[in-house]
This record gives structure tokens, sequence and C-alpha cells, in this order.
């Protein structure tokens, strides 16, 4: 399992026992120190392991951990010591791979969470109630989400917002999200709904953020295959 993520999380443990044994030096509190480098060496190493021996409880610690670090390195994002862009990929990516180490799910406990800007500005169906009102006129990429998740048995939604898919997610309980969004966007929605499932695809933006929005579909029929039974 690639672990991209473990670059940045050194940087934080760096910074931590730096900034640590600063203050506790100051304060003349070595114990404390001592106890908190320890317990970041043991939280690595254990992220570090689940890497390489599949254990539920370890990937599931492994998944508490990213959250944890994630907020951390958010504030170095904000001196401009780390790229914002990179931390994010870096998140989903780890993320996924977690994700992806779990066990398989039916098709019946998925769902696939859209954004409504992946339809075509032009186009006057509504789909936000159901994606099956899609003429599949190939205009945009919709038609073709819907192929796939016909041909898998799930059940897609579009929704306008974070604030809908996070209801969505609260009302149906699923096993797993596949969630379909900016970088920023998929972050923050497996932040809000942790510790459900989340497999993030990031969008491809050909004209900006939120306007005709478009999906590798291949990459969400891979990613579909690998998560289901």
């Amino acid at each position: 399992m690639k672990n991209r993520f473990i670059s940045y999380s050194l940087i934080v443990d760096v910074a931590f026992i730096l900034f640590s044994y600063l203050f506790l030096l100051l304060s003349s509190l070595i114990y404390p120190g001592i106890i908190a480098l320890i317990l970041v060496i043991i939280v690595n190493l254990i992220n570090l392991i689940s890497d390489y021996t599949y254990n539920k409880y370890l990937v599931v610690f492994s998944r508490y951990s990213l959250m944890f670090y994630f907020d951390v390195l958010r504030f170095f994002t904000q001196l401009r010591l780390l790229n914002k862009q990179k931390l994010r990929r870096a998140f989903i990516e780890r993320n996924n791979d977690l994700v992806a180490s779990l066990k398989k799910h039916s098709p019946d406990q998925v769902v696939i969470i859209l954004p409504h800007c992946l339809q075509v500005t032009d186009c006057n169906i509504r789909i936000t109630t159901d994606i099956s009102n899609c003429k599949m006129c190939g205009k945009c990429s919709i038609g073709e989400i819907r192929r796939v998740t016909e041909e898998f048995s799930i059940n897609p939604f579009v929704v306008t917002g974070g604030t809908l898919a996070k209801r969505l997610v609260a009302d149906l309980k699923p096993e797993l999200v596949i969630a379909v969004a900016c970088e920023r966007d998929l972050v923050e929605g497996v932040k809000e709904v942790f510790p459900f499932e989340v497999y993030c695809i990031i969008n491809i933006r050909p004209e900006g953020p939120c306007i005709n929005t478009t999906l590798n579909v291949d990459e969400l029929r891979t990613a579909i295959s690998k998560l289901i039974k």
C-alpha cells in the first residue's frame, strides 16, 4: 500500500517533538516530553505496520490518526510551509488506500454521491431527484455514470452541496460511500461523516470549479470493482 502521507506526518512528528521539548524544557518537565516522544513513535510504527500487514483494527487506528495528522498539517499550510492542494491529494490517496484495504461490500450497502456540476449547464433535465431521468445524450458524463451504476446495481445520488451529501449519509447509513467531488469538498466530506467509509474520486474541471465538470468513468468502474463483492 502506498503511503505518501507518511512524509507529511513525519514533518509533524519532528515539529511536535521540537515544540514539545522546547516547552517542557522551559518548564523543567522532562518526563512528559519523553512520554510524548514515545507516543509519536508508537503511532508511526502502527501506521507503517498497517501498510504491510492487513489487520482491521490497525487500519481503523490508521484512519483515526489520519484525521488527526491532517488537522495538524493544515496549520502548516497556513504558514505556507506545505502546499494545501498537495496535502489534500495526499490525504485522499491515503484515505483511499485504507478504505480499500477493509472488507468488500455488497452493492446494496454502497451509495455513490455525485456533484450536480457533472451535469452540463444547458441541460434542463432534473437529475437531483432521480438520475434515471437522464436521457443519456452524451453531452456530459452523467449518462456513462448511470450505465456503470446500473451494471453494478449501485444507487447513485446527485446532490447540490455538502450539506445534502452529509444528510444523505446520515439517513441511509451505508457501509461504503463512493464520492466524486473536488479535493477540498472530498476532504471536508470525509472528515464530516467520519467514521463512515468514504472512497474518493477527484473530478475533472476543464472549465474551472463547479461548472461542467466531468469524471473518468473508467476510474469509477475500477473503484467499484475492487470495493464490492
